[in-house]
Parts: C-alpha cells; structure tokens; sequence
C-alpha cells in the first residue's frame, strides 16, 4: 500500500505503482493490484498512478485491478491512473480509481483497459458519479433496501452494469435527465 498525505502541493512527474506480480508457474494466476492513496491540497503532474493486476501464465487467470483513491482540495493533476486487471487465460476484473475534490461530488472509475474481465462488485450507492468503461463489468453489491441511487452513470462501450437481481428477483430502471 501507498499512502501519501501531504499538506500542501504534491506534484508527481514520476510514477507511482502498487503492482501486483506476474504468476511465476505454468497455471498460476497473477496477483491483485495493491492500492493507492493520496490526500493533498493540491495534487499536480503530468505523472503516473497504477494499481494494475499482475498477468497469469498459460491457462491463469489475471489478476484484479486494486484501487487507487485521491482527495484533495485542488486537482491539476493531467498524468495517468491505472487499475485495470492482469491478462491471462481470462483477464482480471477492473479495479477502481476514486476522486474526491473539494466541493464536487465524488468520482468513480472502473475501466479495464479494453479487456472484458471477472466482475467488478462494488457495494456503492450514494451522490456518486460512476463511470464503467473499457471492458469493466460492475456487479452492484445489494444494499440494505433494493433501490440504487447514482448522482450519474456512464456506461461505455462494451462494458456492462449488473444489478443486483438475484437478491430481489427483478429490477427497475428509472431514468432522469436533465438539460
């Protein structure tokens, strides 16, 4: 785990990763991707954060992406993040990239790098914007009661959202938009 707090500016031109490792015998899955955490007033670079899924080797699986999270004030940064799952005999499911700035809502971003994995479960449901992009596939975790409340969701190209129906059997789907 990288855990990083910092006060006033972080800039990062460098990279960061938290990895996981590639399988080292024939059948092996890979490991998980660790995770990343960062709380700054200001976080600025053109640098990297990755949190990838190690590759299996030969019929193992990849393994899942970890997670990276980012809170700060003030968000310069323009560099790239990364949490996607490893390749092998089936790719890793995503893992998820946070942000939180000072004054917008929260961010959530699973994307598995054009690569259709294992699913993703995640037990979100809030004022969150959620984006599933790249080949993720998000499987809600059920709540406490049967509805899912998203401040937004992006759904991209081959990539899929699961409710949870089978904990209640079916599913409605309401959608609001606005201008």
């Amino acid at each position: 785990m990288i855990d990083l707090n910092v006060q006033g500016t972080l800039l990062l031109e460098g990279s960061l990763s938290a990895n996981g490792k590639p399988a080292i015998i024939s059948g092996g899955g890979g490991g998980g991707g660790g995770s990343i955490h960062v709380r700054a007033g200001t976080f600025a670079g053109t640098g990297s954060l990755f949190a990838n899924g190690g590759n299996g080797l030969v019929t193992g699986g990849g393994g899942g992406g970890g997670r990276i999270a980012i809170h700060c004030d003030t968000n310069a940064f323009t560099g790239t993040t990364s949490a996607a799952g490893g390749g092998g005999f089936n790719w890793g499911g995503a893992g998820s990239v946070f942000s939180e700035v000072n004054g917008q809502p929260p961010l959530i971003v699973l994307d598995n790098q054009g690569h259709s994995g294992a699913w993703s479960k995640m037990p979100v449901s809030g004022a969150y914007d959620v984006v599933v992009t790249g080949g993720a596939v998000l499987l809600q975790m059920p709540p406490a009661a049967p509805s899912q409340t998203f401040r937004s969701l992006l759904i991209g190209s081959n990539s899929f959202y699961c409710p949870p129906t089978s904990y209640y059997g079916q599913v409605f789907l309401t959608v609001t938009a606005t201008r």
